[in-house]
């Protein structure tokens, strides 16, 4: 049961919780046609805490944005304070919806991490995403060629953007994506 900031004596105390920013990886093994090495990454959420103690656990939606591909998820979230600047977030979710020009790809998937922060404002990412996708095919010199599918596990790293300064870095990403998404209508579809 969750219990409300401070109602019968808890020590528990809840915050939003936002970080924005980049992360680079690659495919370990097999690797998907709609992989992206590069990718914008937002997780939007709630944090409960405790106070004079180490602990806290919360959840966040989860939205990773490459050129191929774009990835929904929920994780839960569990935070190790071991120091007043900094602390460890270590996350695992479900990918539960994807965005790609691919059909063989599945739309579930794991998601899971460990972060690194400092202060309010930074995160050291370092995030695993695991996707099913089926065969595919590709024609060389007339010739049909099948390449076999499986698991893709993609590991990334990067950094993030916290607190206000999270809150800023979502504001300018979605924009940003309105306005090439526009672009992208404004031209016929043409990319």
């Amino acid at each position: 049961m969750l219990i409300a900031d401070g109602a019968y004596g808890s020590d528990w105390r809840g915050h939003t919780h936002v970080e924005t920013g980049l992360e680079i990886g690659g495919a370990v093994g097999v690797e998907s046609r709609a992989h992206a090495s590069v990718r914008a990454v937002s997780e939007i959420g709630y944090l409960w805490e405790q106070r004079e103690r180490p602990w806290g656990l919360g959840g966040t939606f989860y939205a990773g944005l490459g050129k191929e591909d774009m990835r929904l998820g929920l994780k839960s979230r569990l935070r190790y304070r071991f120091h007043p600047e900094w602390s460890i977030d270590v996350s695992a979710g479900v990918i539960f919806a994807t965005l790609e020009n691919e059909p063989n790809v599945s739309d579930t998937g794991f998601v899971g991490g460990a972060h690194l922060n400092h202060g309010r404002w930074l995160t050291v990412r370092l995030d695993v995403n695991v996707k099913k996708f089926g065969d595919w095919t590709t024609v060389h010199q007339n010739q049909p060629i099948v390449h076999e599918g499986g698991y893709e596990t993609a590991v990334y790293g990067g950094v993030a953007l916290r607190g206000h300064a999270g809150w800023v870095a979502t504001a300018i990403g979605v924009a940003g994506f309105f306005a090439v998404m526009l672009l992208v209508l404004a031209s016929g579809g043409r990319s």
